[in-house]
């Protein structure tokens, strides 16, 4: 499954996405607003105004902030967000 985490630093909730992944061995690629600035206007774009934004691409989904669901890959209906357009 490829994971995407867009964060920033200094962010409680990047850091418990982050971690959340990192305690089940779940690989993820992270993109640093700080070091990807052109994620910004992206991201904008699909609608998502605060960081973090989670990218699940098998399953067309981004799940914005932390949400305990990730674990069971079981997202409510109105966390949805079409990534991928």
């Amino acid at each position: 499954m490829t994971i995407t985490v867009f964060s920033k630093e200094k962010c409680p909730q990047c850091k418990m996405v982050k971690k959340f992944f990192n305690d089940k061995n779940i690989k993820f690629t992270e993109r640093l607003r700080e070091d990807f600035p052109e994620d910004i206007e992206f991201l904008k774009s699909k609608g998502f105004k605060a960081y973090p934004i989670t990218v699940i691409e098998e399953l067309n989904l981004a799940i914005k902030g932390f949400d305990i669901k990730l674990s069971l890959i079981h997202i409510s209906e109105p966390t949805r967000r079409s990534y991928i357009s």
